[in-house]
Formats: C-alpha cells, structure tokens, sequence
C-alpha cells in the first residue's frame, strides 16, 4: 500500500502488485499520513448475487443498499455478467474484481478505482466530476469538453504545442469549491494518454468543442450549458451526495462557457485564446 494527496484529499491505497493505475499515481504520492480514505483491491473467484435494497440501474453498473454499505455491481454492457463491485463504507471502499487475465484485471482496477474517488470527493467536499481535456493558461484553468472523438485532446495538444500552457487532465476532471471559486485539479484517472499533472487552477471557463472547417467561437447561454455539462458530469447515485452534487452544479452554471467550431489548426488555438484573454480583461 502507499499514500497519496489529490485534490487536497490523503488517499491509502492497496492495489493490485501490476497496477496500470501506479505509474500515473507516482507525482500524487506522500508520506504515510492520516487517510481520508483507504481504498483496497481483491482478487476474487466468484461474484455472488447482489443482496440488499436495490438503489439504481445503469447501463453499466447496478446499485444496491446493503446494512451500512452501498454496493455497485460493475459490468462492461447491458446484461453482461458483473466483472466486479465496489463496497463503500464511511471512509473506505472494498473493490472486488473477477480473476482473469492479467491486461482485463489491469483495466478493470483502473475502471472501479475511478468510480470510488468521485464517490466520496461528491461525499466529503462539493466536488464535481467533469469529462473534458483542461489546461492551465497564465494562472487560469479552462476545460474543454465535447462527446468523445471531437478533439478535445487534439485540441490541447495544439495548445501545449504552441502556447505555455501545462495539462491539468485529459479525461476525468475534479471541480471543486474551495475558497469560494471553483477549482480544477489534477487527478491520475486522465485516459488512455495517461495526460495529467499534479496542479490545480481556478477554473475560468469552459469551452464545448464540435468540429467544424471554419473556426468560430460563441458565448452560450447558462441554459445551453446545461444541457451540454448534464451530458458530461458524473451523477450522484447516493442521496447523501444530491444536495453537495446540486450546489456545485449551480456553482458551474456560473461560469462563462462557449461553444467553439473547430479544425485541427494554430488557428483554431488563437481564435480560443483571444476570446479568453478578451474575457479576462473584462474581469
């Protein structure tokens, strides 16, 4: 086991001896500490059928209430067999995974570690969790968003290409209030790039990305953001999350966000980073 610090949270984690999630973990890691949580895996041969209240269903997990434990039952499509289930306690979550072979248990540990941090991050602070590739940019943080292959990481990749700019994540990003702004921080989770770094930065702006061969940046509306974020923030499935998870909602639809058309270009960066700079002036 070891110790880590994301988003100001200490972490005690015993995974899996060949973890996939170890590398990418490295730049959060710290001393032994007093852990706000402790998260273990297990190996297991057999998955038994789900006990207690039934909570929720999705497309890939089932959720079920069990004495003190809410329990989530994880499968790779509808009607599939479970391959795992994550039991998270107070300050603590128990992943059980099938015994296969080695690459599917890699991936599935990596796929349920992801599930518990946003478990409690929604539990213990108002945090949200957002897909999208972010950025730190002269101080700020923007994130840009978009249903998966538009480009958000291409366009990134643009920016670390041709401004001074550090990759915050690259998939999974951490929102939280603190300090009465919202923040963005870095976290291991950052997709198949394994794109992320140990930083956080107020968060500015968000920018919802679509292709388009002409480059053309627009303010939206806080109603046409809302739709847009719904698609792409994880939702809370245990009622003591609901009321930290809406206010932290309320708190995002404060902030400026733009829907950008663009192409694969220098341009496209500029276009964006003109508008933002234009905002930050305004501020």
């Amino acid at each position: 086991m070891a110790f880590y610090r994301i988003a100001n949270i200490n972490i005690e984690l015993d995974l899996m001896e060949k973890s996939i999630v170890l590398p990418s973990l490295q730049k959060y890691q710290i001393d032994k500490n007093e852990p706000d949580l402790k998260v273990k895996v297990n190996i297991i041969k057999n998955i038994t059928e789900p006990k207690g209240k039934f909570i929720n269903r999705t497309k890939y997990y089932d959720v079920y209430q069990y004495e003190d434990l809410i329990v989530q039952y994880q499968r790779r499509e509808k009607d599939l067999p479970y391959f795992g289930y994550i039991e998270y306690g107070s300050n603590n979550a128990q992943i059980y995974i099938l015994e296969n072979k080695l690459g599917e248990m890699q991936l599935d540990e990596y796929l349920l570690t992801q599930y518990v941090f946003p478990y409690y991050m929604m539990k213990i602070k108002h945090a949200i969790w957002m897909h999208g590739s972010s950025i730190a940019y002269n101080g700020c943080g923007y994130l840009f968003s978009a249903p998966s292959g538009v480009g958000k990481s291409t366009h990134t990749r643009l920016w670390r290409e041709y401004v001074n700019c550090e990759m915050i994540n690259d998939d999974k990003n951490i929102i939280v209030f603190e300090g009465n702004e919202l923040k963005l921080y870095g976290n291991p989770w950052s997709g198949k790039h394994h794109l992320d770094n140990n930083i956080s930065a107020p968060l500015k702006a968000i920018v919802f990305l679509y292709q388009a061969k002409e480059n053309v940046i627009r303010k939206i509306s806080a109603k046409e953001a809302l739709m847009k974020i719904m698609l792409q923030i994880i939702q809370p499935f245990d009622n003591s999350a609901i009321n930290n998870w809406s206010k932290m909602l309320d708190e995002l639809l404060k902030v400026p966000c733009f829907e950008l058309g663009c192409n694969i270009s220098k341009e496209a960066v500029d276009v964006v980073k003109n508008k933002l700079e234009e905002l930050n002036d305004e501020n």
